[in-house]
């Protein structure tokens, strides 16, 4: 861990949850962009 940069993992992670919640929200008001 000590090689990894805490700000870094922050950072990742929050990229990858609003990476997420933008999916989720265009599969949840887009249903066609499903298929």
């Amino acid at each position: 861990m000590s090689t990894i940069n805490m700000g870094a993992l922050i950072m990742i992670g929050s990229l990858v949850a609003i990476a997420v919640l933008i999916v989720g929200a265009v599969l949840y008001f887009d249903p066609e962009a499903r298929n």
